[in-house]
């Protein structure tokens, strides 16, 4: 019976703690335009449909990162853009991460076009170095290869 007890106390505890800290700070995060601000720091500015995030939209992560895109059933997906500290993706995502066709700028000018795979570079694409020479090149799961292989 103590145990029953501890494990509903537990369970009680952890589901309040993935609620704390959330709340919408600006509009409407039930059914229109808000912001709403995640417990991590991280903020969705856009649409709300019955409560859950939808349609296109800004967010902003905790670390400062920016995306801009579209959602779908709980998802970030579609096409869209996301700032990073050393660069800027442009391409598509799925399940929040750089998947299928994109391109990477990297601010010192170098640039990958080509195929993501789980937020890697992965299948061909062409590499642009700073001096803008053009590189057909291979990546599997986020590394190198040489073509000829």
């Amino acid at each position: 019976m103590y145990f029953k007890k501890l494990v509903s106390l537990f369970v009680l505890i952890f589901l309040s703690s993935l609620t704390q800290g959330q709340e919408c700070i600006t509009g409407d995060c039930n059914d229109g335009l808000g912001t709403y601000l995640w417990a991590d720091g991280s903020q969705y500015i856009s649409h709300f449909k019955n409560g859950e995030p939808y349609g296109e939209a800004k967010i902003i992560m905790a670390n400062g990162d920016e995306v801009i895109g579209n959602w779908l059933e709980e998802n970030f997906y579609s096409k869209g853009q996301r700032t990073y500290p050393d660069g800027i993706y442009i391409g598509e995502f799925k399940n929040n991460k750089r998947h299928g066709q994109g391109t990477y700028s990297w601010f010192e000018g170098v640039k990958y076009i080509g195929a993501w795979r789980d937020d890697k570079r992965h299948g061909l694409g062409i590499c642009i170095n700073e001096n803008e020479i053009h590189n057909a090149c291979e990546w599997r799961e986020g590394v190198a290869h040489d073509r000829m292989q």
